[in-house]
Order: C-alpha cells, then sequence, then structure tokens
C-alpha cells in the first residue's frame, strides 16, 4: 500500500485508547526545537506523519528532517491530551 493509499484509508479514523480517549485521526502535533515550534499531523497509529507537504512513513524520520540529528520521533512530537489540556508525547498513544 502506497503511503498516499494510507493516508486516505486513516482518514477520520477514530481509535479508542485503554484511558477511554478517542483519538481521531489525522491527529494534529506539534513539536519544539531551538526554540522554533513545528506543526504536523500524526496520520496513523503506525507512525504515518505529514510534515512540510510530505509524508514520512515514522515520527523519527519526520523529525530528523527539523533537527538534522538522531532522535526518537516518538518523543519529539507531541499531540494534546484533550482530558489533561495537556500536549503528551505521541509515543504514549503506542503504550495504551
Amino acid at each position: 500500500m502506497t503511503l498516499e493509499n494510507e493516508r486516505e484509508n486513516n482518514k477520520t479514523k477514530s481509535v479508542k485508547n485503554n484511558k477511554s480517549q478517542n483519538i481521531q485521526y489525522p491527529l494534529k502535533i506539534r513539536a519544539n526545537h531551538k526554540g522554533q515550534e513545528y506543526h504536523a499531523e500524526l496520520l496513523s497509529i503506525e507512525g504515518l506523519i505529514a510534515y512540510d507537504n510530505q509524508e514520512y512513513p515514522t515520527p523519527t524520520q519526520a523529525a530528523k528532517t527539523i533537527t538534522n540529528t538522531s532522535v526518537n520521533g516518538w518523543d519529539f512530537w507531541r499531540y494534546k491530551n484533550l482530558e489533561s489540556d495537556k500536549w503528551v508525547k505521541i509515543g504514549k498513544l503506542r503504550n495504551n
């Protein structure tokens, strides 16, 4: 399946995690690096990311385009938890 097909299949897909929070994909995410804020979309729980008009198969690959260094993308990107109103690492979505 191509990235474009996977993105289309995940549009407005809703996933319920163990903490009863409904997650809608695509999910708006952000990251801060060297005082600048970056915005992207998490297209699926598998880690497909849309950033800067490109799709990346993993959060790490998208993060590397910003940092130009090795970084754990699951820790780099954050989503807004609607229950706590806090920005949380997207890796927490996989742990639920």
